[in-house]
């Protein structure tokens, strides 16, 4: 390597070295470390590049503050070659190829405001609480797709195909976990209007079990989760616990709130559109979880028993689920606290997610990007996420069978007073006669 073609050359003109010892101990060719000595050969070896080094440091450097800004270049793009692209990446270990995740623009607008008002609150909420009294709860859902894999084929074959049964049916389960990295047993609900006892055995120990009519959690079935699941955990505990998860309007109940401040729980909502910095479940916990499986569904429906079943049987999903917790355990609590640090919850860095946004992603280097591109790219994010005003549509009234022109629309357009609809009247009569109804009761 270079690196110890440099060392050896310093060893023999320090005097440290001979050179036949220097070519012993780098096993380096006497004949290159005379020629270096000489400064026969002083430029690198192989054919010259196509770009200078600075250059190359420049598109690194675009590169990174492209992929902060959330407009990440993508791998064809970029190259000028199959080789060069390949062999740029591998001169530069700051750069690496990954999958990218889309995320709304709601999620992309918030800011620094956000961030620091959510922090200061939180801050005071956990001040004195010790990990194992900070709580996160997410659901989530366990599909019935393995997923595709790269297989081995026959060069040029456009078309690969596997046998694999799959839908798009989805489970839905509730996980809670703590800062210092306990996990309670999941909460299970399944898309049916009744539940039948085979839906529950051979699972996990101490797993409950729902059903709903979509098959997502309502406000009464996580009320059941916290009254049954989380309270009986925590509410033995001495001094408060906090409990952390998202806004969602069938997470917040009266009677959730009611029992928290019974049992001096604090209820702690996410700031919205940011659970994918702010939640530690979302950040470390549930992609590898996914991940394991993927593989256990693959292994179930490559077996002969799974073969045979179009989709997961709820029959047959406490024991996938049980397997899948058993393979869990290993990585359980590593996951669960460096999600919760990821996050800046415990120990509790504002620094941590303020660091994650793209105003402070990467240092710089001013003599490498300026400030037109920067500007550029700030407009670019600015016009992305601005909302705009959005044009209201009025209903044009055409009559049955006629067809309309551009004069039409603007004739529709200047009419300050649209004509109102027969829903519209109905409903005004009724709301007219409303008061006479009563007074007729009265």
């Amino acid at each position: 390597s270079p690196d110890a073609l440099q060392e050896c050359i310093q060893n023999i003109i320090s005097r440290q070295m001979t050179q036949r010892e220097a070519a012993a101990h780098f096993c380096i060719p006497r004949s290159t470390i005379k020629n270096k000595l000489k400064g026969s050969h002083p430029k690198p070896v192989g054919r010259s590049r196509t770009f200078t080094e600075t250059e190359e440091k420049a598109f690194e450097q675009h590169l990174i503050k492209l992929a902060d800004y959330g407009f990440p270049v993508v791998e064809f793009d970029f190259r000028i070659w199959y080789e060069w692209t390949k062999s740029f990446l591998s001169r530069h270990k700051n750069l690496s190829v990954r999958m990218s995740s889309n995320i709304k623009r709601v999620r992309a607008q918030v800011g620094i405001n956000e961030i620091n008002s959510y922090m200061d609150n939180l801050s005071v909420v956990i001040k004195d609480v010790p990990p194992s009294r900070i709580w996160n709860y997410d659901e989530t859902n366990l599909s019935d797709d393995p997923g595709n894999k790269k297989v081995i084929c026959k060069r040029g074959m456009k078309y690969v195909e596997k046998m694999c049964n799959f839908s798009k049916s989805s489970t839905s389960v509730m996980f809670c976990g703590n800062a210092e990295g306990k996990c309670l047993a999941p909460y299970v609900v399944y898309k049916a209007e009744h539940m039948w006892t085979t839906w529950t055995e051979s699972g996990p120990e101490h797993v409950r079990y729902n059903r709903t009519k979509s098959g997502w959690f309502d406000s009464m079935t996580f009320e059941d989760w916290f009254e049954f699941s989380f309270l009986t955990e925590v509410k033995q505990e001495n001094g408060p616990v906090v409990l952390i998860g998202d806004n969602l309007s069938s997470h917040i109940s009266v009677k959730v709130l009611q029992l928290c401040e019974q049992y001096n729980i604090k209820f702690v909502c996410l700031p919205p559109n940011t659970t994918h910095i702010t939640q530690p479940l979302d950040v470390a916990f549930f992609g590898p979880m996914k991940k394991l499986w993927r593989s256990i569904l693959t292994q179930w429906k490559e077996s002969k028993s799974g073969s045979k079943y179009p989709t997961i049987p709820k029959d047959l999903f406490p024991t996938l689920l049980k397997e899948l917790m058993n393979k869990l355990n290993e990585n359980k609590t590593q996951n669960l606290i460096s999600g919760f640090k990821k996050c800046g919850i415990y120990p509790l860095n504002k620094q941590t997610l303020l660091d994650r946004l793209p105003h402070n992603l990467t240092e710089m280097d001013n003599n490498v990007i300026g400030e037109a591109f920067l500007e550029q790219l700030e407009a670019k994010r600015s016009d992305y996420l601005g909302t705009g005003n959005l044009k209201r549509r009025k209903k044009l009234q055409v009559p049955a069978g006629k067809s309309i022109t551009v004069h039409d629309v603007i004739i529709n357009e200047e009419d300050p007073k649209p004509m109102k609809s027969n829903k519209t009247i109905k409903s005004k009569k009724q709301k007219d006669n409303y008061p006479q109804v009563l007074l007729m009761k009265n």
